[in-house]
């Protein structure tokens, strides 16, 4: 169709715009609007370029990507012009604004003229071809420039009339948009149980909804110029024009009660919150939601009336039977003391029997007396928790040797059984704990007629600062009915109507027991059988005695890295204790294998050497209490051994020591009181720090200062337990991250995690840690020196260890004072 003339000098084009790219002369372009051009003006400006230089074809195209695409053309094939062109034709021309390429040139077939947009880019050009070489006369280069401007001005006056088209076109579609916004925005303001309005800065109303006007009182009157607080009643009025002037003056939100003064005389009490907005233009305008809580307030101070009437009348009532019980127990006081005089001087046997039923009756009705007392106390919510410490021999005097002898007077037996595993000495209530169990124990006495009743105590679970004991108060006497075990619990409730004619009492000791279990934390519970006795039981979380409140760390002389590797063999079946065992055996550095039941942990041993056992006393096929004794009688090893179980008896511990087990602990597991553990049976595979070396690390420790999240907390024991155990759910894992960065000089990673402790770090209250995360950091730019960050690394996560037995001990104490609370 072209020369080969035609075609260099087109390459030359598309390789100047391949390499030019980003040249500020050449665009290419995607013109969709070509598709409304009107041609048949480009074709007769092509037409008249033919004739002023006797062209043979002419033709008008445009750049897109590697390709030319035609806008017109005379004499050429039209339906298939699509042209592209190797980049390895070297340009050797330059472009000229205003001049065609051929301007000043002999000896060309082709004449090349380029169209610009309206930014002056070269977006596409003109050519020309004749048959024979030719000179252009400077009047025909002027003329073919004149017709590529007007061919230019053509393509983009219709490339802007379309854009105006668009621009049009989107504009109806946005004010479409807009108005259908409107009517939904218009239509829920109206429908909304909200007051709505819109303010601009000196308080005047610019729009408002209808439920607005219903609750600001504007029933008929017109809103226009209105303030917003105009029908706000007199007595709020100045205070509330106050607040909405401070707030508009530092441009900040308010939310405040008041009451507007309706025309028709009636009060309507709102809650309004209002927040600047800025508008388009500018203009800041304030936005009100005014929400009626009439109906709720009038509902609440009835409630705040009845309250106030009902602590009134519980008030008297306990006034009057504390006056009552003071009346009748002086008298009745003086009545049991004189019989005990009188027994003393009496010799027939028959007055004896006599005064000891009077004494019998009287003792009756004082506990009557005493439990009305108390159930008054409960009934006003008076009753206060008293910790203090208290010994175990204290409650045995207080209870097993006041109630001994009423049981040898019934020749039933009754026991006290402690367990040998708990502390002596612990801190808490000991006057309700007394209470209880000596309503808990009275009550076995004197529903027993033969046999026993026994009170133990046993050790449930233990902590560095706590331990959870569990009360138990068992009997062979008359038991409780399936029926009335749901009700036992209940006030003035007897399991049979018989009981009170046979044995006495109120209903109440049981109710005043469960109210003062659950005051202490703890939940009451029965197991019993009609005729087959009965078992009361309680727990509670107790804190031990701590003469020195003030101390800061456990005194344990172990840490992590203290600790030489060890292997474990674990005998345990149950698949969520296999994961926590797994979790915390690996995370004390050990390695840890699992023997399902006794028998496989058997062939383990025998082929396999393991510095410790931890073994599960209660597993399928073979159980821990056999394979123990396998384990020292028939393999012959002394690997130590920690006993693992869930039940925990009085006299279970004994039994795992008599058969050659090491030490005991019970599920759910201690993870500390673990590690403590197996350190003290495997000591000597551990780098102990010196004794005045740990006490040193000790006193180095500070104090944790928590009075950032206390300032936070407002108060809140449970929102700063809530943060301590986030704390230590995520800094141990952070520290992690910290460590594989190190290791692999990810200087990025070491400040962006750096970055985020120190936030974590300053909300707990750490300085000491804060001080090595900052030695850290500033030393980030130095990325050659991995000793550095490995040894400040080691000294960080040692001084964490310590802190994180500090934040525990403070989630044990808020622990104790919320159940105190």
């Amino acid at each position: 169709m072209f020369s080969y003339e035609w075609y260099q000098q087109i390459g030359r084009y598309m390789d100047r715009l391949e390499t030019d790219r980003n040249s500020n002369s050449i665009e290419t372009i995607t013109i969709n609007e070509l598709t409304c051009l009107d041609n048949k003006q480009v074709k007769s400006l092509l037409n008249l370029a033919c004739n002023i230089i006797d062209a043979e074809k002419s033709f008008a195209v445009y750049f897109q990507r590697k390709k030319l695409c035609l806008l017109a053309s005379t004499n050429l094939n039209d339906d298939h012009f699509e042209l592209t062109f190797p980049k390895n034709i070297v340009h050797d021309f330059n472009l000229d604004k205003t001049k065609s390429i051929a301007s000043n040139k002999t000896g060309y077939k082709i004449i090349i003229l380029p169209i610009y947009n309206q930014n002056e880019k070269i977006v596409g050009y003109i050519g020309l071809e004749k048959e024979i070489n030719f000179e252009l006369t400077l009047k025909q280069d002027n003329n073919l420039v004149i017709i590529s401007q007007q061919i230019s001005n053509i393509l983009n006056l219709n490339i802007l009339t379309d854009k105006v088209k668009q621009q049009a076109e989107k504009l109806n579609s946005c004010e479409k948009n807009y108005k259908e916004s409107e009517t939904i925005l218009n239509y829920t303001n109206e429908i909304t149980p909200l007051g709505i309005i819109q303010c601009n800065l000196i308080g005047e109303i610019t729009y408002s909804n209808s439920k607005f006007r219903t609750i600001a009182g504007y029933y008929n009157s017109s809103i226009t110029n209105a303030m917003w607080f105009d029908n706000i009643i007199t007595e709020d009025k100045e205070n509330i024009q106050e607040i909405w002037n401070n707030a508009v003056a530092k441009k900040e939100s308010l939310e405040i009660k008041s009451r507007f003064l309706h025309q028709n005389g009636t009060i309507s009490i709102v809650k309004i919150n209002a927040s600047p907005i800025v508008k388009y233009n500018g203009e800041i305008k304030y936005l009100f939601f005014i929400s009626d809580i009439t109906q709720k307030f009038r509902e609440e101070e009835k409630l705040k009336k009845a309250k106030e009437n009902a602590q009134f009348a519980i008030q008297q009532k306990e006034t009057f039977l504390a006056n009552m019980s003071h009346e009748i127990r002086t008298p009745m006081n003086a009545i049991v003391g004189f019989t005990d005089v009188l027994q003393e001087t009496i010799i027939d046997d028959k007055q004896k029997e006599y005064i000891h039923l009077i004494k019998t009756a009287g003792q009756n009705l004082l506990s009557i007396i005493n439990d009305i007392l108390d159930f008054s106390k409960i009934d006003s919510s008076k009753v206060v928790l008293n910790n203090k410490d208290f010994t175990i021999g204290e409650i045995k005097t207080n209870v097993y040797e006041l109630l001994k002898h009423k049981a040898n007077e019934k020749q039933i037996e009754f026991n006290f059984i402690k367990d040998e595993s708990l502390p002596e000495e612990l801190h808490g209530d000991f006057v309700h704990i007394n209470q209880v169990l000596i309503n808990l124990a009275n009550n076995a006495i004197k529903f027993t007629e033969k046999g026993s009743v026994t009170l133990s105590l046993i050790k449930e679970n233990e902590t560095n600062d706590h331990c959870e004991v569990l009360f138990k108060v068992i009997d062979t006497g008359i038991g409780i009915s399936k029926d009335s075990q749901e009700l036992i619990f209940e006030r003035y409730f007897q399991a049979e109507n018989t009981i009170n004619k046979n044995y006495g009492g109120t209903g109440l000791g049981l109710n005043i027991s469960k109210i003062l279990v659950e005051e202490m934390g703890g939940t009451i519970q029965l197991e019993s059988e009609a005729g087959k006795g009965s078992e009361f039981s309680f727990k509670l979380k107790i804190k031990k005695s701590n003469k020195n409140e003030n101390r800061i760390l456990s005194q344990s002389k172990y840490t992590y890295q203290s600790i030489a590797k060890l292997n474990v063999l674990a005998f345990e079946d149950n698949p969520l204790n296999i994961q926590l065992l797994s979790h915390l055996i690996n995370e004390f550095g050990f390695d840890i294998e699992i023997a399902e039941n006794g028998i496989q942990g058997i062939e383990k041993l025998q082929s396999n050497n393991y510095d410790l056992i931890i073994m599960d006393l209660d597993m399928p096929i073979m159980d821990g209490y056999l394979s123990t004794k396998i384990i020292r009688n028939e393999l012959k090893l002394n690997t130590p051994i920690i006993a693992m179980t869930a039940h925990t008896i009085v006299g279970e511990k004994e039994k795992c020591f008599s058969i050659g087990m090491n030490d005991f602990i019970s599920k759910p597991i201690n993870k500390d009181e673990l590690f403590e553990k197996i350190c003290n049976l495997t000591s000597s595979n551990f780098n102990i720090p010196a004794a005045n070396e740990f006490q040193e690390k000790q006193n180095k420790v500070e104090k944790l200062s928590l009075s950032y999240l206390k300032s936070l907390s407002n108060g809140s024991k449970d929102f700063e337990h809530d943060m301590i155990e986030v704390f230590l759910k995520i800094v141990p894992n952070k520290i992690l991250d910290l460590k594989n960065a190190i290791d692999n000089l990810d200087i990025k990673s070491i400040k962006s995690i750096i970055h985020s402790l120190k936030g974590s770090i300053a909300i707990i209250g750490i300085p000491a840690v804060t001080d090595q995360l900052l030695k850290i950091e500033s030393n980030s730019e130095n990325e050659e020196d991995s000793t550095f960050y490995l040894n400040q690394f080691i000294k960080l996560e040692n001084t964490l260890s310590l802190y994180y037995s500090l934040l525990k001990n403070e989630l044990d104490l808020n622990y104790k004072k919320n159940l105190v609370a």
